[in-house]
């Protein structure tokens, strides 16, 4: 057992390498109609986006911490990720996101575009969330918005535009979640290519690398 002065660095890795992974599995996985965490991540195209997300875009964001090998931190998460003993269900992860994203993704987004990095990970995840709203996987199969703000996220979804960039940014300017990110022109045309992509080819093809 390891104790440390100062947990807040601590807290910083779960959140982001632990909660924030695992709200992309879900959103992509409730997508796809996957239904455990252990049958997205048994997709070959669900793994390696994992291992990318973490290795590429997370993993940048945290500090060093003492005693923490990060490269076998993100390997143990994999492996508990695919762990078929932990029925971990998409839907269950996927509730709350408008509680989770700002402390789980949020944070990383900001650290990554001040750094000038992209993160196209994170914005497929988020178009992911977005997709996740209507209430309707890929395809078309129903699923409850699970959500405090379940009424305010409904019908946000419900005015939405069709086109791609347009619809990020309806979305982005849903301040009760995103604040001022909605400002980030980078932003808004990563996450527009992502969700563009996810709807034309699904979310197991637009998991592949470009």
């Amino acid at each position: 057992m390891l104790f440390r002065s100062d947990a807040a660095p601590w807290e910083r890795l779960k959140l982001r390498m632990v909660n924030g992974a695992h709200s992309a599995i879900a959103y992509l996985g409730v997508q796809a109609g996957w239904t455990t965490v252990h049958e997205a991540m048994s997709q070959p195209a669900m793994r390696a986006y994992v291992e990318r997300l973490l290795r590429d875009e997370i993993a940048p964001t945290l500090p060093p911490l003492p005693g923490l090998d990060q490269a076998a931190y993100a390997a143990a998460l994999l492996g508990r990720f695919t762990n078929p003993a932990l029925a971990h269900r998409t839907l269950q992860i996927a509730m709350d996101g408008s509680q989770k994203l700002p402390l789980r993704w949020l944070p990383v987004l900001r650290d990554r575009l001040a750094a000038g990095a992209a993160s196209p990970g994170l914005a497929l995840a988020l178009a992911a969330w977005m997709q996740h709203q209507r209430g309707t996987d890929e395809a078309g199969r129903r699923h409850p918005i699970d959500d405090p703000m379940a009424a305010e996220l409904s019908a946000h979804a419900a005015a939405a535009p069709p086109e791609a960039a347009a619809a990020v940014r309806h979305w982005l300017s849903f301040q009760p979640v995103f604040a001022d990110l909605g400002r980030h022109a980078v932003l808004v045309a990563d996450v527009a290519a992502a969700l563009a992509r996810l709807r034309a080819l699904g979310a197991a093809a637009a998991m592949a690398p470009d």
